[in-house]
């Protein structure tokens, strides 16, 4: 399913387990955990089997990727947004978490929730994020969660 076109990128979800989904972890391993160090555990992987999982593709290529993961009732959390570094800054992460408020609309969610990391926080702002809460570290570095109600719920 096609969610969205930005700058020659379609966005769409892909099934748990396909060739496109491991692609995306790669992506994700590259962008989010070699950084600091950490992988991916076989359980973390296994644990993603009910979420949905988006990828951004360009001319044939997973260029980024991100998941929406269940946390409460009418609540998904978007986590482990991966833009490839070649790629920052071209508008690509818009179009996904734009794709990704429409899919959990169409999941029946009322808002999105997710763990931004401070040097990410200007961009979800932009987008209709608001801070929820004080910061806190997780994996390492400072993050604060933070949320947005949804067009359908508004």
């Amino acid at each position: 399913m096609l969610f969205g076109m930005d700058h020659n990128v379609a966005v769409r979800a892909v099934n748990h387990g396909t060739a496109e989904y491991y692609t995306a972890v790669a992506l994700r391993r590259r962008i989010l955990r070699a950084p600091l160090g950490f992988d991916f555990e076989p359980a973390e992987l296994e644990a993603e089997v009910g979420d949905i999982h988006l990828i951004a593709e360009r001319l044939g290529s997973v260029v980024a990727c991100a998941v929406l993961t269940w946390v409460g009732h009418g609540t998904l959390k978007l986590r482990q947004m991966a833009v490839d570094e070649h790629c920052q800054g071209q508008g690509i992460g818009r179009a996904v978490v734009e794709a990704a408020e429409v899919e959990a609309e169409d999941q029946g969610a009322d808002r999105l929730m997710l763990h931004a990391r401070r040097t990410a926080l200007g961009f979800y702002e932009l987008m209709g994020y608001v801070v929820d809460g004080e910061e806190f570290s997780e994996v390492t570095i400072p993050h604060r969660c933070m949320v947005k109600v949804l067009r359908r719920a508004a």
